[in-house]
């Protein structure tokens, strides 16, 4: 194995073990830690539906191994299964502490054994009258096949004997007819049985007459990574070819099995039929699902506030604040905005007021991921009842949003837009908006670019930075990429801009000219903030940038394939991570050009799929005001102090916890540009020493 790198999947897993240490920490509020586990355990659906299913497809193909680390295909799953094995009695264990604590809210999850005479007789009343009708209990023998067991759908397997015959049973639990728990009738209490449990519990009255040899709560997660470019036909338009691939999801080959306790027969009877191997075959000590976290913030909702994280007051920004029209203030400058700390009202007006304008004659604009009840795509609708032109680039490819995504388009398209579903072989992960305004003597651009999605509900979870300018320099040539895709012709991308990059074509090119730029001066800084990095390319620029002396920071909240400190090869690169309230999502890019600060916000990780196997857009930012922000806030995540993790030269993330916490300090670093100058001069400061 090269130590050099760091393979990806196992980067991932480290991750999540990241956001799992959130639920061990007694700083983060009661609830909030549920809420960490909850998503912990989310994070492995779908890693194991996206990237374990991914490997298992390309396992016994003749793949190459990891262009990094060498591993082989079968390595990399069998170190999988090794490091998720850990992870899931992790979970369970940090679970059973949080379930104790509970108790001192008068908050239980219950077991049948568990129950008082007149508690049992509800719940025995309860699951004859509301359960037992609805379940469907199968037996497998000749007559009665396998059954088809839903990806994540939970149910009670049995073996049962009947005479001299043994066979295997199921109970599925379909939480479309049957409630996720039953809730105690308590007045001052919270105090509940998840559906499976009972169903387990009862299994003897459900199979009457059978002898029940072994019983088990068991769990399938199937591989859910559609190849859509292999998949075509020509009858079929992208979006009917989109609608037959989602029914194809539900079939797909079985790639992990949960189970709550040992049952040595049926375990063997389960990897048997569905071929998954024992290496992912797992003990889940913890809830198989939590649905019942809605009951949960119900309750402490009535009782105290002190179980969740502060309210925090999001900040209107200067320019919504105003009554003088967005488009107008963008002659003045630059809007920027840094979601969620700056309220998504701005970019919502924008589009809004884009759509009212008498002046403005087009809104041209991509769409990745949208809100369940979005603003922003109703304000496309009123465009085109009003009489503009609205093209909209709609990316059907997003995973598990291919469904919301067809919906949206099916409403845009009623109302007369023009639709174009992204392009062939390539997902369009780019977030882009032009606005064309016109009058007697000319058009005019307005531009917007973020780094993430057109989305009201994730702006209050997912920080983001978005840009909207009038340079008409971005504007020509954002407009020019959207008409490459509105004609099908993305080969047009390849070639330098002066405000943009491109990928697949000039981001990566350009990014790796400007870290070697940056080795080339005296006392060169690199920042870079991302989700990902990944990038073989990238990550080989930055090595040979740090053996040229260059200090490179690296913020990554998620896959880091670079191994920093490394005498010789890295030991001028510092990487840290931070898990907090919010998803870190920001995407910066930042080269200190011998004190001039050459700054980009992007919607593109660096990972090998973004800059190669994606249309992706970055910006470079030109106004002073907005550049020296962005600056002040990567700089704020570099203080030692904040509670951040650190990644070694062994490949370990090490935790510093303080009262510092850099997501609470960008609501301060808001107020002190409207209200407190004194703290925004310290940050600035803070940066001057830091540079010197």
């Amino acid at each position: 194995m090269n130590s050099n790198y760091i393979n990806r999947e196992f980067s991932w897993l480290r991750f999540n073990e990241r956001v799992l240490d959130q639920a061990r920490w007694s700083t983060v509020p009661f609830f909030e830690r549920l809420r960490f586990l909850s998503i912990v355990y989310s994070n492995l659906d779908e890693f194991y539906m996206v990237r374990v299913g991914s490997l298992s497809e390309q396992k016994g193909l003749l793949k190459a191994p990891d262009n990094k680390t060498s591993l082989t295909i079968d390595e990399q799953l069998k170190g999988i299964g090794k490091h998720v094995k850990k992870q899931m009695a992790d979970l369970g264990a940090v679970y059973a502490q949080w379930a104790l604590e509970a108790q001192t809210y008068q908050i239980k999850n219950l077991q049948l054994k568990d129950l008082k005479s007149h508690d049992l007789d509800y719940v025995t009343t309860y699951f004859h009258n509301m359960v037992e009708h609805l379940l469907s209990p199968i037996i497998v023998d000749k007559a009665h096949p396998f059954p088809h067991l839903m990806n994540k759908q939970v149910a009670v397997s049995v073996l049962l004997k009947h005479g001299s015959k043994t066979m295997l049973a199921f109970v599925p639990i379909d939480l479309n007819l049957l409630p996720a728990t039953i809730v105690l009738p308590k007045k001052h209490r919270l105090e509940f049985l998840a559906i499976e449990q009972v169903v387990y519990d009862f299994v003897d009255v459900i199979f009457k007459g059978y002898s029940v040899v072994e019983k088990n709560i068991i769990r399938v997660t199937r591989n859910a990574d559609l190849d859509w470019d292999t998949y075509s036909d020509e009858d079929l338009d992208f979006r009917d070819t989109m609608k037959k691939l989602l029914k194809k999801r539900f079939r797909l080959s079985p790639v992990r099995l949960e189970v709550k306790v040992e049952s040595e027969q049926i375990i063997k009877s389960l990897l048997k039929t569905l071929n998954i191997d024992k290496d992912h075959v797992f003990m889940n000590p913890a809830p198989f699902n939590y649905t019942f976290m809605s009951d949960v913030e119900k309750f402490l909702s009535q009782r105290t506030k002190d179980a969740f994280y502060p309210a925090h007051e999001y900040r209107y920004h200067p320019a919504i604040q105003s009554k003088e029209p967005i488009l107008s203030q963008l002659n003045k400058g630059d809007l920027f905005f840094h979601f969620p700390y700056d309220a998504a009202t701005g970019l919502i007006r924008f589009i809004q007021e884009a759509a009212q304008s008498l002046k403005v004659v087009s809104i041209r604009i991509t769409l990745y991921r949208v809100a369940n009840v979005s603003k922003i795509v109703e304000a496309l609708i009123q465009a085109k009842e009003a009489g503009k032109e609205v093209i909209v680039i709609i990316e059907l490819k997003a995973r598990f949003d291919e469904e919301h995504n067809i919906e949206w388009s099916n409403r845009l398209e009623e109302a007369g837009c023009t639709l174009i579903f992204g392009v062939e072989h390539m997902k369009v992960h780019s977030k882009v908006c032009v606005v064309i305004e016109k009058d007697s003597h000319k058009t005019k651009l307005y531009t917007h670019i973020g780094t993430g999605n057109y989305n009201e509900q994730t702006s209050r979870l997912y920080s983001d930075f978005h840009l909207i300018t009038a340079d008409q320099t971005i504007g020509q040539e954002a407009l020019y990429f959207l008409q490459s895709i509105q004609m099908g012709n993305i080969e047009r991308l390849n070639q330098p801009f002066n405000s943009i990059m491109v990928a697949p074509y000039t981001l990566k090119q350009q990014l790796l000219s400007d870290i070697q730029k940056e080795a080339s001066t005296d006392n060169g800084h690199i920042i870079l903030k991302m989700n990902s990095l990944t990038d073989k390319d990238i990550i080989d620029g930055l090595y040979a940038a740090s053996q040229a002396g260059v200090k490179i920071d690296l913020i990554i909240r998620g896959i880091c394939c670079l191994v920093p400190g490394v005498k010789g090869l890295s030991e001028n690169i510092r990487v840290i991570s931070v898990i907090g309230r919010y998803l870190e999502h920001t995407r910066a890019f930042l080269f200190k050009q011998e004190g001039s600060w050459l700054s980009y916000l992007s919607s593109a990780d660096l990972m090998t799929r973004n800059t190669e196997k994606r249309l992706e857009l970055a910006v470079k930012v030109k106004d002073p005001r907005v550049k020296e922000e962005i600056r002040a806030i990567l700089f704020s995540y570099l203080n030692p102090e904040i509670n951040h993790y650190r990644l070694d030269e062994e490949g370990n993330y090490l935790g510093h916890r303080s009262d510092i916490d850099v997501q609470n300090k960008q609501y301060e670093l808001k107020a002190s540009q409207t209200q407190e100058r004194s703290l925004w001069q310290r940050i600035k400061d803070r940066i001057l020493k830091y540079e010197r």
